[in-house]
């Protein structure tokens, strides 16, 4: 169930980009870098800026499991290389051989051309929206799996060597 929630809040993330950059024409990268900052800074305030540790459950609240994303193995290949797998052979298969996959090449192709053969450009882009942020949800439950934790800075780059910061500056 926490899997699914996940996905859908990353799917709601890129539906919310996807409206940014089709319906109010924001550039793509300020879109998306600023609701990453959203996104950071409620995961923030949800946490009060701590770590959720020991992820991994206790077999008598029923909620083991959340480690087989990141941490388990089917048949010597461990379980992320195996969603990798099945998401990229998904992705073959709908670009190559369904109409949403060709309406996908022909919007990124030529926008205006796209649009002046029918298609409809702007659910198009919001749909490719919607599945990148449901794939950077599913990125991230696998890293919080690997990982055994959960904590709202994860995925921001560390300083370079010598350079302060204000996070730095207190040690």
């Amino acid at each position: 169930m926490v899997l699914a929630i996940g996905i859908l809040v990353g799917a709601a993330i890129g539906a919310i980009n996807g409206l940014l950059v089709t319906k109010l024409n924001v550039a793509p990268f300020i879109a998306t870098l600023g609701i990453l900052y959203v996104a950071r800074g409620l995961a923030e305030l949800r946490s009060g800026g701590g770590t959720f540790p020991n992820l991994a459950g206790t077999p008598a609240r029923h909620n083991t499991g959340f480690d087989v994303l990141g941490v388990q193995s089917w048949f010597g290949v461990p379980v992320c290389i195996w969603i990798m797998i099945a998401v990229a052979a998904l992705a073959i298969i709908v670009t190559t051989r369904t109409p949403f996959g060709r309406r996908i090449y022909a919007v990124g192709g030529n926008e205006r051309a796209a649009e002046l053969s029918g298609i409809r450009t702007s659910r198009i882009k919001i749909a490719a929206y919607v599945i990148s942020g449901a794939c950077a949800a599913l990125a991230g439950l696998i890293l919080t799996s690997q990982l055994g934790a959960a904590c709202g800075r994860y995925g921001v780059p560390l300083p370079a060597v010598g350079e302060r910061t204000s996070s730095t500056e207190a040690l």
